[in-house]
C-alpha cells in the first residue's frame, strides 16, 4: 500500500474554521478512497511538540508528500518555512527514496493566480530535496470556502476541488510523470460584494476587540 503524508502547513493550531484543516480533511478521505495509508500532520503542532524526527522519518518513507499552505502576506507562513528548512537537514543523513510533491495553496484574495509564487516554492524545494513536483492546486477566496462550500453558488467551485483532490490521488499511484499544469480554482462570487462582506467581517473583529474601525488602519511599525 503506498503512502501519502499530508502536511498542513498553517501557523492556526485549531481546526475551527481554518480552510487547511478543512482541505486536510477532505484531502486525506480522497487518498482513502483510492486505498492509499495516510498520514495527516500540523507542521506548527509537530514543532511545538517536538516531535519532528518521527514526523520527517514518515514524510521520508512516503511516495507523495502534500503540502497545505495558506499564503501570508503573499508566501508560505514562517513556522512552514522553518519545517521544510529542518526537514532539508534531515534528508542529509536520510536520502529520499523518491517521492511526489504536490502543493496546495490557498489565499483570501479572488483571483488564484495569486498563489503561483507560492506554488513555486515548493516546486523549487521539491528540487532542492530530489523529489519529483506533480503540481500545484491554487484556491481563491479561501476564507470563504468552508463556510459557503455546500451553497448552491459554490456547486462548480466544489465540484472542480473534489475533482483535484481525487486527481491528486490518482496521480500518486501512477508511474507516468508527464508534466501537469498547476490548478487554478475560483470561486464564482462578485468581487465587489466579497471584499464588502470582508470589510464587515474585519470591522465586526476590531469591535470584540474592543477598537474601532480606524484603529485597523494603524501603522504602528512605519517612523
Amino acid at each position: 500500500m503506498k503512502r501519502a503524508v499530508v502536511i498542513n502547513g498553517s501557523p492556526k493550531l485549531s481546526e475551527k474554521g481554518s480552510f487547511s484543516s478543512f482541505l486536510a480533511q477532505q484531502l486525506s478521505e480522497s487518498l482513502r478512497a483510492e486505498k492509499l495509508q495516510v498520514f495527516s500532520y500540523n507542521a506548527r503542532a509537530a514543532q511545538k511538540a517536538d516531535d519532528l524526527e518521527s514526523v520527517f522519518k514518515t514524510m521520508a518513507d512516503a511516495e507523495a508528500l502534500v503540502f497545505i499552505v495558506p499564503l501570508y502576506f503573499f508566501c508560505l507562513p514562517g513556522n512552514l518555512m522553518r519545517f521544510l528548512t529542518a526537514f532539508e537537514t534531515y534528508l542529509k543523513e536520510v536520502p529520499l527514496k523518491g517521492v511526489k510533491v504536490y502543493a496546495m495553496v490557498q489565499c483570501g484574495f479572488p483571483e488564484p493566480e495569486i498563489c503561483l509564487e507560492a506554488v513555486q516554492v515548493i516546486r523549487y524545494f521539491a528540487k532542492s530535496i530530489g523529489a519529483t513536483f506533480r503540481f500545484g492546486t491554487m484556491i481563491g477566496s479561501g476564507g470563504m470556502v468552508p463556510a459557503t462550500i455546500d451553497a448552491p453558488f459554490m456547486r462548480k467551485t466544489r465540484t472542480l476541488l473534489m475533482r483535484t483532490l481525487k486527481r491528486i490521488a490518482e496521480d500518486i499511484g501512477l508511474k507516468d510523470n508527464a508534466p501537469i499544469e498547476n490548478i487554478p480554482i475560483r470561486v464564482q462570487f462578485p468581487r465587489r460584494l466579497y471584499f464588502m462582506m470582508g470589510n464587515t467581517q474585519w470591522s465586526s473583529m476590531a469591535r470584540k476587540s474592543g477598537l474601532k474601525k480606524r484603529d485597523l488602519y494603524r501603522r504602528p511599525y512605519i517612523y
